[in-house]
């Protein structure tokens, strides 16, 4: 399967933090911007997805020793590579 990206989600803020047992979740709010010339093919795809769109996401994360380690998201969208 080829992966063309569409358009890159940017970060604007995160919103609030929850501690866990293990470390924290963290809400944080994505804005899809910089559209690819790829971006209308995306668009037939997923129709309810626009350009400008915020979108809030969620992130786990796990304290290792003197270090905090991402161990888990819910994006939709995957990063470019």
């Amino acid at each position: 399967m080829l992966n063309l990206p569409a358009a890159q989600a940017v970060f604007v803020r995160a919103l609030r933090m929850e501690p866990t047992q293990e470390g924290a979740r963290v809400t944080y709010q994505i804005r899809l911007a910089n559209p690819t010339a790829q971006f209308p093919l995306f668009q037939i795809l997923h129709p309810k997805v626009a350009l400008g769109a915020m979108k809030e996401r969620h992130a786990t994360f796990t304290r290792h020793g003197g270090h905090w380690e991402l161990t888990g998201m819910d994006e939709v969208f995957q990063k470019a590579q």
